[in-house]
């Protein structure tokens, strides 16, 4: 897989994420810190930063999954 491949299969995994969780992922993707998107969102930094963790397991099992399943 080249690189364009990663990015797009990356975007296709965020997408199939809950609303809350993929709206965490594109502004943290944009370069938001994780106070800035607390602030947006109305939670705590602390629970950005939990909910951003389990996020990003969830998206490295799928994506290994998935880039395994293609080689």
């Amino acid at each position: 897989m080249d690189t364009n491949d990663d990015i797009h299969q990356l975007l296709f995994l965020v997408n199939q994420l809950e609303a809350t969780d993929k709206a965490h992922m594109i502004l943290h993707l944009e370069g938001y810190t994780n106070k800035e998107i607390a602030e947006t969102l109305k939670l705590t930094a602390t629970n950005i930063s939990t909910r951003m963790n389990r996020v990003k397991t969830k998206l490295k099992e799928a994506f290994s999954t998935v880039s395994h399943e293609l080689r």
